[in-house]
C-alpha cells in the first residue's frame, strides 16, 4: 500500500507517518515491527518531497538512527538506512 502513489498522501493524511514513527520509538515495539515500520517510512517518502517534510516534522531520523545501531537484524539495519535516504 505504502508504494502506490496514490495512496501515499491519504496514508500520510490519516496520520500513518507519525504512527510508523511512533512505533520506532517504542522501546517496547519488537524489532521486526520497527523493520516494518521503517521499510513502510522508505516507501512513503520515496518520490513524495511532502512526506519527506513531514517526517523531518515528526523527527523521524533519530529512531531511524537508533534501530540503525541497536538492531541485530541486518534486515531492520538495512530498512532504516534505506529510510534514512529519504529523509
Amino acid at each position: 500500500l505504502a508504494a502506490h502513489p496514490a495512496n501515499k498522501a491519504e496514508i500520510s493524511a490519516t496520520g500513518g507517518l507519525h504512527a510508523f514513527v511512533v512505533l520506532l520509538s517504542t522501546r517496547s515495539s519488537p524489532d521486526h515491527t520497527k523493520r516494518v515500520a521503517a521499510t513502510a517510512l522508505h516507501l512513503l517518502a520515496y518520490d513524495h518531497s511532502e512526506n519527506r517534510d513531514l517526517l523531518a516534522a515528526e523527527n523521524a531520523a533519530p529512531p531511524l538512527i537508533a534501530l540503525l545501531r541497536t538492531s541485530p537484524s541486518e534486515a531492520s539495519r538495512l530498512a532504516s538506512v534505506k529510510a534514512l535516504r529519504q529523509l
